[in-house]
């Protein structure tokens, strides 16, 4: 597994959202962090369906950003292939012991 760098952003209000020309939301930028994606099992794929399991990734964080993270409503991946646009952050944001934090995003369609 590879960390990557992630930016912890909340969602601007939706006024500010209409100022934008192409009606694209806008996000400010609460911090930054590294993440590892979790991939789902055979079991979790088969409990939730793969139509979840496509859209939605799993994230294991270090507890240091746990009060960054519950401010955010988004998270964004600085540098990835496959994950470039902002994704919205599932509850519940579980505390995994004192050294990590797991989280679900899902895919925000534009």
């Amino acid at each position: 597994m590879q960390w990557y760098e992630i930016e912890l952003l909340t969602e601007n209000s939706t006024a500010d959202a209409l100022n934008d020309m192409l009606g694209n939301g806008s996000y400010t930028l609460i911090g930054r962090t590294i993440a590892r994606v979790s991939p789902w099992t055979i079991e979790e794929i088969a409990a939730l369906g793969r139509e979840v399991t496509e859209t939605t990734i799993r994230l294991i964080m270090p507890a240091h950003c746990m009060d960054d993270l519950r401010k955010a409503t988004h998270i964004r991946f600085f540098a990835h292939r496959d994950y470039s646009n902002a994704m919205k952050i599932l509850p519940p944001i579980r505390d995994d012991g004192p050294r990590w934090v797991t989280a679900t995003a899902k895919a925000v369609r534009t």
